[in-house]
């Protein structure tokens, strides 16, 4: 495994060094797992995160100026964020696969209409139908399925098992985790004549540049038209995105969240665990949801909602803070209800005039 020495370490993080600069490290560890050969790195997020750091046994932390090392860390690093500085360090420790030979494997079922670029890869068993296009450097892994019309820009990576439906467009620099399904038949159904009917969903769905989709997740063609995932967009895990629903440049998305056909998700939101966005409504530019948060309105930009249904996020957490204190009012309440009932009844009568 390859070794960093602390002097190396500090010119990758353009960071300052207070320790020795011969000692040498070989990997990254989180706070609580560190030795004396990994790297760490400590941003101050509240008391648990500083026993973590205070507990520490790494061989050097990653930290803001100021911060005082701890008497089991070997060294500190000054940097100005040590958790960007702390990604820079994880890539030259990064294991990186065997590259892909570049070509057809024998067992893949290819179409004669399809184009495929001669630097990209296709795997085993993959299918690609007809007038597909695969651009420059694209890699796809083993039983991935691209159906008729496809195209494919340059540098993509599509891991095993993915499915892109008919007539569906990605940009550059894709990337799609195991399981992933792009163009699924959006959810459109009518009841009619005593039966469900299903609604043709005859549209299609666009990817932009360096959109990631994570594994097991939906994006769903249109109705009509596209469904439009802009550039740079991420999604975790998943992730369903329906019908006609666009999401703007810069934007992620975690797990188990759920946007309902033809909502507009405007750049650079963060939409945390479990959201929820109802059909047709638009959530502003650099707007963040956060976790199981369920707008029923359009959200303004650059909001942070919290709750169902969901509220601005101090006053969410004010009402959340207020609700022990209701048991205690419940039972004032009904005290003074008792009391007055008493008092009602032991009042004397008046007299009626003589």
């Amino acid at each position: 495994m390859a070794e960093l020495t602390l002097q190396e370490v500090a010119a990758i993080t353009g960071g300052t060094l207070d320790g020795d600069s011969a000692t040498a490290i070989s990997g990254v560890e989180s706070l609580e797992r560190a030795r004396k050969q990994h790297a760490a790195f400590f941003v101050d997020k509240g008391s648990k995160n500083r026993r973590r750091f205070l507990a520490c046994k790494a061989g050097c932390v990653l930290v803001t100026a100021g911060t005082a090392k701890p008497e089991k860390v070997g060294a500190l690093v000054f940097v100005n964020d040590p958790d960007m500085a702390f990604i820079a360090l994880c890539e030259r420790f990064a294991r990186t696969p065997a590259p892909q030979p570049t070509g057809v494997h024998p067992t893949a079922v290819v179409a004669k209409s399809a184009k495929i670029s001669a630097s990209a890869s296709i795997g085993p068993y993959v299918v690609l139908g007809e007038n597909v296009v695969i651009g420059d450097g694209t890699v796809i892994h083993a039983h991935s399925v691209l159906m008729e019309g496809v195209e494919v820009g340059k540098n993509c990576l599509i891991y095993p098992h993915c499915t892109i439906r008919e007539f569906v467009k990605l940009g550059d620099n894709i990337k799609l985790q195991p399981g992933a399904v792009v163009g699924s038949d959006g959810f459109g159904y009518r009841f009619r004549e005593g039966q469900v009917r299903a609604i043709p969903q005859v549209g299609t769905v666009e990817l932009g540049d360096n959109v990631e989709i994570g594994a097991n997740s939906c994006v769903d063609r249109a109705r009509f038209g596209k469904t439009i995932l802009r550039k740079d967009v991420k999604l975790d895990n998943l992730v369903q995105v329906a019908h006609n629903v666009e999401i703007g440049m810069g934007t992620t998305i975690a797990a188990l969240s759920g946007i309902g056909g033809s909502s507009v998700i405007g750049d650079f939101c963060t939409l945390t665990g479990m959201t929820g966005i109802p059909d047709d409504l638009n959530v502003g530019a650099g707007s963040r949801l956060l976790a199981s948060c369920g707008p029923y309105s359009d959200v303004p930009p650059g909001s942070e909602m919290y709750g169902q249904p969901a509220y601005p996020a101090r006053e969410y957490l004010r009402i959340h803070a207020s609700i022990p204190k209701l048991v205690n009012m419940l039972q004032e309440f009904r005290t003074f209800q008792r009391q007055m009932m008493k008092d009602a009844r032991q009042k004397p009568a008046r007299k009626g005039k003589e």
